[in-house]
């Protein structure tokens, strides 16, 4: 099976560059929640793949002020923040974490994500969809 390799934008200031089996825009399995488009760039002759992870983030107010998140469908991913806009940032850098890590895997497994109405939560919690956009280049290894 060929090796490709592909450089994995996070945001405009992180790159990874990250070898994936048998990886193209036609054999990306994409899971309810996860979208994928296939633009080319003019000139490059690399074939893209933009997918979008769209996951759900619970966000709860401590007794403190501070807010603690979690996503239920990212095991063991959570993040806390003084202020709401603190916390979601951080849940963004959190879930860009994971998705990372995963993705780095041999056999990596995104799970599907949780509809809004089955998310068990607390009186005052606040559920954010976090956003993570993620770009594979197909190019050699450089």
């Amino acid at each position: 099976m060929p090796i490709f390799s592909f450089y994995f934008i996070l945001d405009s200031t992180e790159t990874l560059n990250l070898p994936l089996r048998a990886v193209s825009a036609h054999s990306v399995s994409t899971p309810y929640g996860h979208t994928a488009e296939t633009p080319a760039p003019a000139g490059s002759g690399k074939e893209i793949l933009t997918v979008k992870f769209i996951y759900p983030a619970v966000f709860r107010k401590k007794g403190d002020g501070k807010y603690h998140a979690f996503f239920p469908d990212l095991e063991c991913c959570e993040a806390s923040g003084d202020t709401l806009d603190d916390a979601i940032d951080n849940a963004n850098e959190a879930a860009r974490t994971w998705i990372t890590v995963e993705l780095e895997e041999d056999e990596p497994l995104m799970p599907y994500v949780s509809d809004i109405s089955d998310i068990e939560v607390e009186e005052g919690d606040i559920i954010r969809n976090i956003s993570v956009n993620i770009r594979f280049y197909e190019g050699w290894d450089e």
